[in-house]
């Protein structure tokens, strides 16, 4: 840290205010502090992949082959209006896979609460007016050296499905990520 600041030096947009009322009025800590911080906080950078599973509700088949394309493209325009790029999606005809690069001031919850909403809403328009998502959804942080991996899992979701169905899927991913998965509220 760099301690060596002149402590008479003028406050820059009143950011010493909140510590001097912790250090007290006119200390060096304060303006240290200030200084430090501002140094080593001008900018946030961030790098927060996420990948997402959500199905239909009750695992419905209701994701109409011929929307797919459009779906993406309508859950990419969604994710790009919250500054959260969607970098990969695909899935079967009852569940998704996306990744997303989360914008340092979206939350998890936040993203997926309007990408399901918003998206159940088109769906309804353009599939099916019963459609639905599942009440909750799967998520994990990505890690930027298994991205590719990754990428391919979701680019082979159609092939993978005719093996395995989703509740296994899920279960898997739980039991490789640590997550405990109570199976009594998991399938809606």
């Amino acid at each position: 840290m760099n301690m060596s600041i002149d402590a008479n030096a003028p406050d820059s947009e009143g950011v010493v205010s909140s510590y001097e009322m912790m250090f007290g009025s006119g200390t060096h800590i304060a303006r240290s502090v200030r200084v430090d911080l501002m140094c080593l906080m001008a900018s946030t950078l961030t790098n927060v992949l996420i990948h997402f599973v959500f199905s239909t509700k009750r695992r419905d088949d209701l994701i109409r082959l011929e929307c797919e394309t459009d779906l993406k493209a309508y859950v990419g325009g969604l994710c790009r209006t919250r500054a959260s790029p969607l970098l990969a999606m695909g899935g079967t005809a009852n569940h998704v896979h996306m990744v997303v690069a989360l914008h340092k001031t979206i939350s998890v919850s936040d993203l997926m609460r309007d990408v399901k909403r918003e998206s159940c809403l088109w769906l309804k328009e353009r599939s099916d007016p019963r459609f639905q998502w599942q009440d909750g959804y799967f998520a994990h942080s990505a890690s930027p050296g298994d991205i590719e991996v990754l990428f391919r899992y979701i680019a082979i979701q159609k092939e993978h499905h005719r093996r395995r169905d989703f509740k296994d899927e899920v279960r898997a991913m739980c039991r490789k990520y640590g997550l405990d998965l109570n199976e009594k509220f998991a399938w809606d």
